[in-house]
């Protein structure tokens, strides 16, 4: 990916650029329809830390990796 391409015509070939990182935007929104699904179980319906929350979502990383 050109660092120096324009964000424009990167849109228009569907790829999503952060910094200059690109990827496939199905990928983004793959991730996005993941986390909303763990977002929804009931160990998240409550107030946490931040660190309790990288938890939550390591530890379902962890089982959906390993199940």
């Amino acid at each position: 990916m050109n660092p120096n391409g324009g964000d424009l015509a990167t849109a228009r070939r569907r790829i999503i650029r952060i910094y200059d990182l690109g990827f496939n935007e199905e990928a983004l929104l793959d991730t996005d329809r993941l986390f909303r699904r763990w977002m929804r179980k009931p160990d998240y319906q409550r107030r946490m830390t931040t660190p309790e929350l990288h938890w939550l979502l390591g530890r379902d990383m962890y089982r959906s990796k390993n199940s």
